[in-house]
């Protein structure tokens, strides 16, 4: 996993790093995906893909997840990797 920042808010420029992927993030919370998939405004579906890398979010549901996390997540957290943590 890389650790890399993230602009999610111009305005105010607010930078997140991400330190840990989703499934981690949920799993050291103890957050249920259907709990987090309501947080963010998914669908059940929708957050169990994001959670499993079975499906890359767009960017504004990408800024949700960053903002839900409080920037433990980065956007790069939530790309596909190549099952080495590099994204592909």
């Amino acid at each position: 996993m890389l650790d890399m920042c993230f602009l999610v808010d111009r305005a105010s420029s607010m930078v997140y790093c991400g330190v840990m992927e989703l499934k981690q993030h949920l799993e050291q919370r103890g957050v249920s995906i259907g709990d987090f998939a309501s947080a963010i405004h998914v669908s059940y579906e929708a957050g169990r893909r994001y959670v499993n890398k079975e499906r890359t979010p767009r960017p504004r549901i990408a800024r949700r997840i960053i903002l839900w996390s409080g920037g433990a997540v980065a956007y790069m957290d939530l790309l596909p990797d190549d099952g080495e943590g590099t994204p592909i």
